[in-house]
């Protein structure tokens, strides 16, 4: 147990950080990142011809490959709109380095030897701007003389803010080994508590090392209870404990340079933005039971596919949970009959259909037809007539649910899988009401190798039937979601009906135990929707993060997604998607 001296300093020591606030003059001038990222990363795209993500770094921030590690926050210039143009200074600086291609040549660099090549070839970078950018120039060069007053006190301001660091833009080392997933804990309880991390912007992935961790003997007996230390080739065992509040504090303190990827449930969730991870070794476990089909896969380096790259296996889910659809239909009354007086005012709506028999109104420019066949001597066609009738349903909708561990996380205090359920379950509710035929599947992966597919209610199967399984879903794996996309869309190309939708509900970010993150993930998703848009299926995007606005538009485009936060939002949602399925 923790001592109580121990107990009673940190206490003083929370209590001191809780009061101690920053001067209100230094707030007033200080500018966040995360404020302005998407910003920087519009104009960073635009001067470098191509897709530039702005992420938060540790301290003074650099290139590597398209990220821009950028200061996390800036108060160091005299107001507001010098710390702002700091920032494009910054964005301007890391763009003419990108492209000359500017990086490290070698991992094997410190701090100070990539602050101090980061100075010595930025003459070059400041050169170009000088005469690119005039006006980012003349920044510059007002601004420097402030910096290198601070020089005299610490010599390392002026490299440190002005010019960042240098990084290695190539892979990492580390080790790499086949994990299977027989080894994998197991939980019954799911993560409880979610903290941000601090920035990072280099990490590695290493895997698990089971022999080490079961001979490990503890040998901190005397240290105080709340420690965390940093990876130094020590294993110790996953205790899963929801701990993360009372740790959350000794974890920002660390340097979170090692990861490792692991099957256990956890029971909390620090969550950081990894970008460009290397190090992942493809796993090779073993095939799940069932039937199987093969998949291509999209690899953007080649521009060429990956044929037969990922195994799908398909599984039928049957759950008994009634309780859940029905407490959902319950607690969003209000929503379900928004909805269905939405539906019912489109479907009352009624389409004009011209060259018909009979009809209320004629068509005149049937009756010009029918006078110009008469008086060319050819036989007239009678049908000359137009009807507003109501427009038979010709639709056919597949709801694809992501089911992956990344769901069991919360947007705006819901879990993002239960918002999944709910929206399933009321647009579900009315299309049944109204006869429009629909199917519900889900996935998850684990490599390449294992990618899951599960039906949850096929385009024939009965309704009240199918909702009961819904309740019974519980999140597992990745989020691979180019093979689910694939697959939906040859089950699509079955139906005989005309309209057909394929709509994605998700978090929004591709990721899985092999490498599917960033740019890679991405250009496959778009390369499956391309796929699907050849096969004349429309498609859309429900997704459930706030950060999805940071990829969705890459994959599904502008005006085929829209992000939700509570199941509030979904009555607009739904109808303003419906309307644009009857209107297709």
């Amino acid at each position: 147990m923790i001592e109580p001296d121990q107990l009673l300093f940190k206490k003083i020591v929370n209590l001191v950080k809780r009061f101690n606030k920053q001067d209100p003059l230094v707030l007033k001038r200080t500018v966040k990142l995360e404020a302005i990222s998407g910003r920087l990363a519009l104009v960073a795209s635009a001067l470098c011809g191509n897709r530039i993500e702005v992420l938060e770094a540790e301290q003074e921030g650099g290139l590597k490959g398209n990220l821009f590690y950028l200061p996390t926050q800036f108060d160091r210039l005299d107001s507001l709109e010098a710390n702002l143009k700091f920032y494009f200074f910054r964005t301007v600086f890391l763009s003419v380095q990108y492209l000359n291609k500017i990086n490290l040549e070698s991992a094997n660099h410190d701090l100070g030897e990539s602050r101090k090549e980061a100075k010595d070839k930025a003459n070059h970078i400041i050169e170009e701007i000088r005469r690119d950018y005039p006006s980012i120039f003349e920044f510059y060069q007002k601004k420097k003389h402030l910096f290198d007053q601070e020089s005299e006190k610490n010599e390392n301001i002026p490299d440190f803010w002005l010019y960042g660091k240098l990084m290695f833009a190539g892979g990492t080392d580390a080790t790499k080994k086949d994990t299977n997933a027989d080894d994998a804990a197991k939980s019954d309880q799911r993560s409880a508590t979610e903290v941000k991390s601090k920035a990072v912007e280099d990490a590695r992935v290493i895997n698990v090392d089971k022999k080490t961790q079961e001979d490990y003997v503890l040998t901190h007996n005397f240290e105080k209870v709340d420690t965390a230390e940093e990876f130094n080739g020590v294993w110790r065992s996953f205790d899963g404990d929801d701990s993360l509040e009372k740790d959350a504090e000794a974890l920002n303190e660390l340097n979170l340079r090692y990861m490792v990827r692991t099957d256990d449930e956890v029971h909390s969730v620090y969550q950081a933005d990894f970008r460009d991870i290397n190090g992942i070794a493809e796993s090779k476990d073993k095939d799940e039971a069932g039937l199987c089909v093969l998949y291509d896969e999209w690899n953007y380096k080649t521009k060429s596919y990956k044929t037969d790259y990922c195994k799908v296996f398909l599984k039928s889910f049957v759950g008994n949970d009634i309780s859940y659809a029905s407490k959902t239909l319950k607690e969003n009354a209000t929503v379900l009959n928004g909805l269905r007086k939405k539906f019912s005012q489109i479907h009352q709506k009624r389409q004009a259909t011209k060259r018909l028999p009979d009809g209320e109104e004629i068509d005149i420019d049937a009756v010009i037809n029918l006078l110009t066949d008469i008086k060319s001597g050819h036989t007239p066609n009678e049908n000359i007539y137009i009807s507003k009738r109501k427009k038979e349903s010709d639709i056919s909708i597949m709801f694809l649910l992501d089911f992956s561990l990344s769901t069991d996380s919360y947007a705006a205090g819901n879990r993002i899988l239960d918002i999944e359920k709910q929206a399933v379950i009321l647009f579900g509710q009315v299309l049944s009401e109204y006869g429009i035929d629909f199917s519900i599947g889900g996935f998850y992966s684990k490599t390449r190798n294992n990618c899951t597919f599960i039906s949850i209610k096929d385009f024939k199967d009965d309704w009240i039937k199918a909702k009961r399984n819904i309740g019974a879903i519980e999140p597992k794996g990745y989020t691979r979601i180019g093979p689910g996309l694939r697959h939906s869309n040859t089950l699509l190309k079955k139906q005989d009906n005309k309209n057909k939708w394929l709509i994605l509900l998700s978090d929004g970010k591709p990721n899985d135990y092999d490498v599917y993150e960033g740019k890679y993930g991405i250009s496959d998703i778009k390369q499956a929707l391309r796929e699907l848009h050849e096969s004349q299926v429309n498609t859309y995007a429900i997704a459930i993060e706030s950060t999805a606005k940071y990829y969705l538009p890459q994959m599904f485009g502008q005006n085929h997604y829209n992000i939700l936060s509570n199941p509030n939002m979904l009555l607009h949602s739904l109808t303003t998607l419906y309307k644009r399925i009857q209107n297709q």
